[in-house]
Order: C-alpha cells, then sequence, then structure tokens
C-alpha cells in the first residue's frame, strides 16, 4: 500500500517525505525551531523519498 503510485509516479513515502522537508524548510525560516531539529525534520524526509523510491522499484 505504501508503495502504490498515487499520481505522477509519487506514493504515500515520497509524499510524506516531501512534506517533512517542506515543512523543515518552514520551521527554520520562521525561526520556531533550533536548526539541529529542522536539520533532523529535513533528514527524516530525506530519508523518505529515497525510501519511497526505492519501494517502488527505482531504478527500473
Amino acid at each position: 500500500m505504501l508503495s502504490k503510485d498515487l499520481f505522477f509516479g509519487i506514493n504515500i513515502l515520497t509524499l510524506v517525505g516531501l512534506i517533512l522537508t517542506g515543512f523543515g524548510l518552514t520551521l527554520h525560516r520562521m525561526a520556531r525551531a533550533g536548526l539541529p531539529l529542522t536539520i533532523g525534520v529535513m533528514g527524516m524526509g530525506t530519508a523518505l523519498v529515497l525510501a519511497g523510491l526505492y519501494a517502488s522499484g527505482w531504478p527500473h
């Protein structure tokens, strides 16, 4: 289910990863959180994007 394509080849894992990365950038720009937290959130987002790509069978 997590690797099922939603639209344009994006699955749930990749979508959640992109949202987390954007959330980390927003936290940093609004100065609501410290740098280590924002780096951690963006790192988790990047890991989820890569996991989503791997789960969908990329590269073919």
